[in-house]
């Protein structure tokens, strides 16, 4: 494994170590989730902090909130990680969340993701008719997916239709990659559906896309490291940064690998270790990326 990569893995386990002791009682993803978002981040994981942005999440939300219970860890997280002032962004969240209910956006167990995506996706301060025009096209883009696959889509398809809005992405594209994966072998179900959605995102073509989705699953598979559907989300990210100039692959199957024995994760399973990996390796190049640019200005 090259040493930047390992730099990112010593990140992850230690933080990982941090929140065991700290969140003894949180479940083992969302340790791991929240140890994968500092890590390739490249921000400290301060504990007393974390807990300062929880406690103001309860006192700003009812004692039933969506964004207690186990999300309140993860949104802690989001907002420590991508916002300077937390407690402004949540707030944020907050009238956001009464605009996507307005919207037709059903209240289950994905909306607090979906309603996080769509505060993502515009500026902190943008005003609520650029707010509400964004979460009405996004329900649009997700009763088109219904139409499409109604067997397939349900409300944990909210944030993906969020983010396809957002990028004005193309559902014909997404439909024509769906196809043309599951001609050559993936198997229709609802991860086929999220890699579509995922590949819509790149500027090249179908064929591209899935000629390069399809020889990365089989060198995965060459290496035991078969992903299945529900793990297509890191097949998707990998596919559409690949290129013959980089090494991701090899340094996607390093750190899945490097993962799977360390003694805290390797019980989550090589699937998971496998989306992990994947955010790793997409992290440490997109960084890589943007340091070459700077220095070359």
């Amino acid at each position: 494994m090259r040493e930047q990569l390992q730099v990112y893995c010593d990140r992850l386990f230690d933080n990982y170590i941090a929140l065991e002791k700290a969140y003894a009682f949180e479940l083992t993803l969302t340790r791991s989730f929240v140890s994968l978002e500092y890590a390739c981040s490249g921000r400290h994981l301060d504990i007393p902090r974390l807990k300062t942005i929880e406690r103001m999440i309860n006192q700003l939300t009812s004692w039933f909130s969506p964004y207690r219970g186990n999300y309140r860890l993860l949104f802690g997280t989001l907002l420590d990680v991508h916002y300077p002032e937390p407690d402004y962004a949540f707030k944020k969240l907050l009238e956001h969340h009464k605009i996507l209910k307005s919207c037709g956006f059903k209240e289950t167990m994905y909306f607090p993701v979906t309603n996080y995506a769509l505060l993502a996706c515009l500026p902190l301060d943008a005003p609520e008719e650029q707010v509400r025009a964004l979460a009405l096209k996004a329900k649009s883009v997700y009763e088109e997916m219904r139409r499409n696959h109604p067997w397939l889509t349900s409300s944990d398809d909210y944030p993906l239709a969020m983010l396809i809005a957002a990028q004005d992405g193309s559902i014909h594209k997404v439909e024509e990659i769906y196809t043309e994966l599951n001609r050559r072998g993936f198997t229709k179900s609802n991860g086929l559906q999220l890699l579509s959605h995922i590949l819509s995102f790149s500027p090249d073509t179908v064929l591209e896309l899935v000629e390069r989705c399809e020889m990365i699953a089989e060198r995965m598979k060459q290496a035991k490291l078969t992903i299945y559907p529900q793990y297509y989300a890191g097949l998707g990210v990998i596919t559409i940064l690949q290129s013959a100039n980089n090494t991701l692959l090899e340094d996607w199957i390093d750190v899945s690998m490097a993962l799977t024995t360390m003694k805290r994760l390797k019980w989550l399973g090589k699937g998971s270790n496998v989306i992990l990996a994947s955010s790793i390796v997409a992290s440490e190049l997109i960084q890589t990326m943007k340091d070459t640019k700077q220095t070359s200005r």
